[in-house]
């Protein structure tokens, strides 16, 4: 996990704030309350990993090369997490974006080596009680 000072913040929207840091291969995503009501908040999907569906990367590599990723799997038993966050609380995941790239929703193609640009999104389009939304943070940089 980064020093939450060098994350980079996105505009906050409903109380809810995305962040987004890289290292190396490692991306680091955070959702932060910045409001001053509790906020519950879609995190992830238990599987045998965990899944990010609200979640997507934007990565563009040196070469001006483009993909999109996304954190959805086959799954067969599966359940949604929710996460109540408290005002100044904030959650984490980190995902390793080689071994994501590889997965048959990505393409099942390896990232080439080089230096890339970052976007993150998170988007919660369904209400079950839970903040509804889209979020962005980025640029960041890294080399892979």
């Amino acid at each position: 996990m980064q020093n939450l000072e060098d994350v980079r913040w996105g505009q906050p929207s409903r109380g809810l704030m995305l962040g987004l840091a890289a290292a190396g291969a490692v991306v680091e995503l955070y959702l932060k309350n910045v409001g001053s009501n509790p906020l519950d908040v879609l995190s992830h999907v238990s599987a045998d990993v965990d899944h990010l569906d609200w979640y997507e990367l934007r990565i563009v590599h040196q070469a001006r090369e483009e993909r999109v990723l996304r954190f959805i799997d086959d799954r067969d038993k599966a359940g949604s997490v929710t996460v109540h966050l408290l005002p100044g609380e904030t959650i984490h995941h980190s995902i390793n974006v080689r071994k994501w790239a590889k997965r048959p929703i990505n393409g099942k193609e390896d990232l080439a080596a080089g230096e890339y640009e970052v976007w993150a999104s998170y988007e919660v389009t369904t209400p079950h009680d839970n903040w509804t939304g889209r979020l962005d943070a980025g640029p960041v940089a890294t080399t892979i």
